[in-house]
């Protein structure tokens, strides 16, 4: 007879607990790629626009048309996009994290517009005080 596979000689209890963590793995892996995923959102662009320094300034050949600041006056802060997306593992009835450390919004009652940090030309975004 073959031995018993590890995970069956397991206690019920830690076998649940082994599958929580696998699927709270597969959500912060899901929730990576969601954030990394271009903007789908014409207006979420332009909220993105000119929010990181150009590496390519000053020898970039798109001028004002770059999406990016070409120094520290053209620099933007960032948009807070917390909560400004409904949480599609609320949507489907249960999410890992709760409404309080999830980054999404859980119903229309929480969904926010993105709020730029710091406004254009301010000399902290630049590292300067």
């Amino acid at each position: 007879p073959s031995a018993p596979h590890p995970f069956d000689r397991r206690p019920a209890g830690r076998v649940r607990r082994d599958f929580a963590a696998m699927d709270a793995l597969a959500y912060r892996q899901e929730e990576a790629e969601v954030e990394s995923a271009p903007p789908a959102c014409t207006n979420l662009w332009q909220n993105l626009r000119k929010t990181e320094l150009c590496r390519y300034f000053p020898r970039c050949s798109r001028g004002d048309a770059c999406d990016f600041a070409h120094g520290c006056q053209e620099l933007r802060g960032k948009p807070n996009l917390r909560k400004t997306a409904l949480c599609s593992h609320w949507l489907e009835g249960a999410c890992p994290l709760g409404a309080a450390r999830c980054r999404f919004a859980h119903g229309e009652r929480e969904l926010k517009a993105p709020v730029a940090e710091g406004a254009a030309g301010d000399p902290t975004l630049c590292g300067a005080a």
